[in-house]
């Protein structure tokens, strides 16, 4: 797919959206489009920055060199931390060529966005929407957050038999959570989303778990293809809060305590999690006492390893609610719907996801007992400011009872 009008749309939230990513080419002939792409585009000075060193791009850099273009290349087997973005060194670089999984190509986008260059993304193997997107996800050394970065101009991904295929199936249904969390944020936290966006949302899981994929290679050309559309979305509307709900926030502090852990196997326990945390809560709906703020403080400093005064400061400004009693008569007038909604939102999940037998302990691989993975979930509506359901549920108390020791 090329797109070389970079048409911008006012909507209807009164916000302009554009898409600045040019062309996208998945399959077979990906290379070979790359390499024409580097050699006969307008860039001069190029840096491939790569975790790997693939053997591809030996014959990449070999006929980049024969048209008198300047090509260096880089290996990084890092995982996203903002400091290697920031100590990279500039190789006078016009565009960066970022080749890997999600983790390097995050790195190339802060990398890219802080030099003024433009940016190529080949994507390999445990991709995600955030992948194709303007934003990366990088650790500050506490969290990892998301950051408005460099949108890649061009973006390539080689046909791949990868492992990470059934996780990368779990992570798109799981947008059924993001896709419910909105409707709440809408109706009790008064959250303005984007219409379109939601509409845009609804329709591309609609049309996913219509699909009937049958072979390994053609659920990997799904999901790729679901992947792109979802991240170019976040791109165009300019924002990932419609697509990351609390099953998203949950993985990633999960991740922030386990670095070296894969984010997408820490998903599918995030995922389950938020079924069980939302179906539990609507079944059982009872307010009750107001949320313990300095509980979750220091929790948050033991969990993380910081001091008090930096978990206040990383908690400051979530939102977290304290004895709302305007939160408390909307969400009553709402539940009978919401409740629906999430029935739907989670029958669609089981659908596809039934059949997946993940076979990796994920827990007792990285390490996370029971003590960590209950601290988590209690703690994850402190830390991240876009509101979902386990916003809900925790001003209310429900999750106090986790921080007990």
């Amino acid at each position: 797919m090329e797109n070389y009008e970079q048409e911008k749309m006012m909507c209807d939230c009164e916000e302009e959206h554009y898409l600045q990513t040019q062309k996208i080419i998945v399959g077979k002939n990906a290379e070979e489009k790359l390499i024409d792409s580097l050699c006969f585009g307008k860039h001069n000075k190029i840096l491939i920055v790569a975790d790997n060193d693939y053997a591809f791009l030996g014959n990449i850099l070999q006929k980049v060199k024969m048209q008198h273009k300047e090509i260096n290349k880089v290996i990084i087997n890092e995982k996203a931390k903002i400091c290697i973005a920031e100590t990279l060194q500039d190789y006078g670089q016009e565009l960066v060529v970022a080749v890997g999984g999600e983790e390097l190509v995050s790195i190339c986008k802060y990398y890219s966005f802080s030099l003024g260059c433009q940016l190529i993304v080949v994507a390999f193997d445990n991709f995600i929407d955030i992948t194709f997107s303007k934003f990366a996800r990088l650790f500050d050394g506490v969290l990892f957050n998301i950051y408005v970065t460099e949108c890649p101009i061009e973006i390539y991904v080689f046909e791949q038999k990868t492992d990470f295929v059934n996780l990368q199936t779990y992570y798109i249904t799981g947008k059924y959570i993001s896709l419910f969390d909105d409707i709440v944020a809408e109706m009790v936290f008064k959250k303005t989303i984007c219409q379109r966006m939601k509409n845009f949302l609804k329709q591309t899981l609609s049309n996913y778990v219509n699909k009937k994929p049958q072979t390994k290679i053609q659920k990997w050309r799904t999901n790729t293809w679901v992947l792109i559309r979802l991240g170019q979305a976040m791109s165009f509307y300019n924002q990932t809060r419609g697509f990351c709900g609390g099953d998203y926030q949950l993985a990633s502090l999960m991740q922030s305590q386990c670095v070296s852990a894969d984010f997408l196997e820490l998903y599918t326990i995030a995922l389950k999690l938020n079924v069980n945390s939302y179906t539990s809560f609507f079944d059982n709906y009872t307010f009750g006492r107001e949320v313990n703020v300095n509980k979750h403080i220091d929790a948050v400093s033991k969990l993380l390893k910081i001091s008090p005064t930096e978990a206040l400061r990383r908690i400051d400004g979530a939102s977290l609610i304290i004895d709302n009693k305007e939160i408390t008569k909307v969400a009553n007038n709402y539940i009978p719907y919401i409740k629906t909604v999430l029935k739907k939102c989670l029958n669609k999940i089981f659908f596809v996801t039934s059949t997946i037998n993940h076979p990796v302990n994920v827990l007792k691989k990285y390490k996370f007992d029971a003590y960590r993975v209950q601290k988590s979930f209690a703690l994850t509506p402190c830390l991240f400011a876009s509101p979902t359901t386990l916003h809900l549920i925790a001003g209310f108390g429900f999750m106090d009872k986790l921080l007990n020791e």
